[in-house]
């Protein structure tokens, strides 16, 4: 995300907006926020992780930051939060008695004895004992010297001269306003105990703005929320919000960032799309993005929300993620980026099991076979490899259910989420929960925009014309993510009649695009009919109809590309054989019965060669007289040479 440092003209006039950073279950942004962390060495900074049960309340929320931000920082005065400490040792009191003196008798001594209050409010001894050596001296400034000097306090002042306990008073007694305090929190009523989270974040928001004068400053700390879209990280920040609009000339040096892998479980300006919040891209989202947004509504809390959406990785990230394996297996990184999508979590996974000292001693070819086997494959000679089912486990886990899972595998044999639908592949589901799937999904991250399919997304070169030019076509609607799906087809492709959860009838991989071929038969859906045909490996229907689009006066070659990249974009089951993917694809080819001087047989080198390009996988080796691309290459040349149109053989250069 581009950073500028603000300077003193364009400081803004309010608060700056919590930061979310969204994006899919495992796109690395907990990562980020580590990253955050360790860059942030110079101020103080606090990282919090927000349990999915959803038990951490506002109140532990600020005393979890405070915690970590009293922590020293070289060259920084320390921070302290008299306040906040004071608020949550109140309330893990048993009762404040009535009499002002007795009160602040109970007070003093449990601010000096907090490790007895720990079981109630953890981590209160150690943010109240940071306290006691500064603020608890009878000569101004002594308490810090010792503090700085590790000497014992002296006699503290009476609690009533002290600033932080006053606030609490607001010009009137304090004790009956903890008193108060205490009382609500006890309370069964939802708006007493609001109010007492309330407190606590003002009394936090107070203590910040008491160590920063110049609300503004450069090292002004930083809160870094992780998961914010579990249980409980919303209500704090639509309160921190709330307490923020309240008076917003009176702004505090909070930097908040957030995590999130819901759209739907954070506040922010809605888009109206799936009731989704609006979202940057990382590299587009900077401070001059934000500022124009200062114009909104000011009692419009909405607009305190920057969410920023991650993109996946480059390939140039990935191979630096592991510069042992490259350094090994050179085409690692490139493979793993393919089968991917760049998703982080998915490529630390695979280059993590094919990292280490026994890569050497396995080839490329074998650690590839390893990569995603199902549960009950041949692993091949490498023992390093990762099996799908655990990989998907994790993007799954406590998040779609075993109904959902079984809808999402029947998705991503369809490809697009309309084609399921219109093929009724999903009717045995109800309408309430077909209607909500994409609901489900898409605030999740999980749908992105269909990759273009033309010579790029088959280990070619992109041509002259970027993506989407001649010869190019991108899928129907939105589709799932690239590695969302392939872990979903691996499953499909080990699934066995009868598998738990799936439809009957639709419960393997030929069932499945059978049942969708037959339904694009009947609804008259041409490339779809040679799309699933292809996907079950018949090889040769998909060839007449496209020996015929060639052979047919007059040829819209453009045309008749952009027909043979979509069909070819069909999945095929990985093969985890010994045999390479060039000898499969030739295998495929001549179960077509062509004689192997004819133009049909070509097409059908080419368009067995193409379809298994789409895995990553089978384009291992990249190059040479045994791999996918060189055959690719022949494949157009031949159809080139044997239909007459010449111009095919310019496709055939991106392969080279």
């Amino acid at each position: 995300m581009p950073y500028q440092r603000p300077t003193p003209r364009t400081l803004p006039e309010r608060d700056l907006p919590v930061v979310l950073l969204l994006g899919s279950r495992g796109s690395g942004k907990s990562h980020l926020l580590r990253r955050l962390a360790d860059s942030g060495k110079e101020r103080p900074t606090a990282l919090v992780r927000l349990p999915a049960t959803g038990d951490m309340k506002p109140r532990d929320i600020v005393a979890k930051l405070a915690g970590e931000l009293c922590r020293p920082v070289p060259r920084l005065p320390r921070l302290y939060f008299p306040r906040l400490a004071i608020g949550l040792v109140t309330l893990a009191l048993d009762a404040l008695p009535l009499d002002a003196r007795s009160a602040e008798r109970q007070l003093r001594t449990a601010l000096l004895k907090p490790r007895e209050l720990d079981a109630r409010v953890p981590g209160i001894s150690e943010l109240v004992e940071t306290l006691i050596r500064v603020f608890f001296s009878t000569v101004p400034f002594l308490g810090a010297i010792n503090s700085a000097l590790r000497l014992a306090p002296l006699v503290p002042v009476p609690l009533t001269r002290w600033s932080p306990l006053t606030w609490y008073g607001n010009g009137g007694d304090p004790f009956s306003e903890l008193r108060t305090l205490h009382d609500r929190s006890r309370s069964d009523f939802e708006e007493d105990q609001e109010h007492v989270e309330v407190i606590m974040i003002k009394a936090f928001l107070a203590d910040l703005r008491a160590a920063y004068p110049r609300a503004y400053d450069t090292t002004r700390p930083a809160a870094l929320l992780d998961d914010v879209d579990h249980p409980g990280g919303r209500y704090f920040l639509n309160l921190l919000a709330g307490i923020r609009a309240e008076d917003r000339t009176v702004a505090d040096p909070l930097v908040v960032f957030g995590t999130a892998s819901d759209s739907n479980a954070v506040p922010g300006p809605s888009s109206q799309d799936f009731e989704r919040v609006q979202m940057r891209w990382s590299d587009e989202a900077s401070f001059d993005n934000w500022l124009p947004l200062r114009g909104k509504p000011l009692d419009q809390t909405e607009w305190d929300f920057y969410c920023v959406r991650l993109r996946d990785l480059g390939p140039d990230v990935v191979e630096d993620m592991k510069p042992v394996v490259r350094g090994q297996l050179p085409d690692i990184p490139a493979l793993v980026h393919g089968l991917t999508g760049g998703h982080a979590q998915g490529a630390a996974l695979l280059l993590g099991a094919v990292a280490g000292e026994a890569t050497a001693r396995w080839t490329l070819t074998e650690v590839t076979r390893s990569l995603l086997r199902p549960p009950g494959g041949d692993p091949g000679p490498a023992p390093t490899g990762v099996t799908a089912e655990a990989a998907l486990a994790h993007l799954m886990r406590d998040v779609f259910d075993d109904e959902q899972q079984a809808a999402l595998t029947l998705w991503a044999a369809a490809r697009d989420y309309p084609t399921a639908w219109d093929s009724g592949l999903l009717n045995s589901f109800s309408p309430e929960f077909r209607h909500g799937l994409p609901r489900a999904l898409e605030p999740r991250m999980w749908v992105v925009d269909a990759e273009a399919q033309d010579a790029a997304a088959r280990g070619g070169v992109r041509g002259p014309g970027g993506a989407g030019g001649p010869g190019a076509v991108a899928a129907r609607g939105r589709v799932l993510h690239p590695w969302l799906r392939l872990l979903l087809l691996t499953r499909l492709a080990d699934a066995r009649p009868g598998t738990a959860h799936m439809p009957a009838g639709l419960d393997s991989w030929d069932s499945v695009h059978a049942y969708l071929q037959q339904k694009a038969t009947d609804n008259r859906r041409t490339l779809d009919v040679q799309y699933h045909a292809l996907a079950r490996e018949q090889v040769k229907p998909v060839v007449d109809h496209l020996a015929a689009g060639l052979t047919a006066q007059p040829v819209a070659l453009d045309e008749w590309m952009r027909e043979l990249y979509t069909i070819t974009g069909a999945p095929l089951r990985y093969s985890t054989a010994g045999e390479t993917a060039s000898t499969r694809a030739r295998t495929l080819a001549e179960g077509t019965g062509f004689r192997p001087d004819s133009l049909k047989y070509a097409l059908a080198l080419l368009v067995s060669a193409l379809c298994l390009a789409g895995d990553a996988r089978n384009r291992i080796p990249v190059a040479g007289p045994n791999s996918l691309r060189n055959l690719i290459a022949e494949g157009f040349t031949a159809v080139a040479d044997r239909s007459g149109h010449g111009s095919l053989s310019v496709e055939a250069e991106k392969f080279n």
